[in-house]
């Protein structure tokens, strides 16, 4: 999508043009079936991904470069409805997304933080390990 997406994909022109008088093979012709299943499903994919192999980032890149492209896209194969229910995925999956990276940046940081007393405390014979195991 990220190749094939760009402004005025069948070269309409005129951007009022009515999907109704645009010819189903000149769409066709343009959008591939390819594309149109990518521009129908991606965020399904993208959900189902565990292990976040695409970073954020990238899908805000995305959207910030082909987001009107997209919709473009699935005005003309007739399913402009459907954007909605993939922003709402995209929502969705971008928050559960932003806490666990939250979370793992945090457990990290609980993490060092807990080294630094243990040195701390090996070089100060004041306090007992036992103190330190409520940590």
């Amino acid at each position: 999508m990220n190749i094939s997406l760009k402004e005025d994909i069948c070269d309409l022109v005129w951007p009022g043009t009515q999907r109704t008088e645009i010819p189903s093979l000149r769409v066709a012709s343009c959008i591939s079936d390819e594309l149109q299943y990518a521009c129908r499903h991606w965020a399904y994919h993208f959900q189902k991904i565990e292990t976040p192999l695409i970073n954020l980032d990238e899908v805000f890149v995305f959207l910030q470069k082909h987001l009107f492209h997209w919709l473009e896209a699935l005005s003309l194969i007739g399913r402009f409805r459907e954007s909605i229910q993939v922003i709402k995925i995209l929502q969705t999956v971008i928050k559960v997304r932003m806490a666990v990276d939250f979370l793992n940046h945090e457990t990290n940081r609980a993490e060092r933080t807990k080294q630094a007393a243990w040195k701390f405390a090996a070089r100060n014979p004041r306090l007992s390990s036992h103190e330190l195991d409520n940590y």
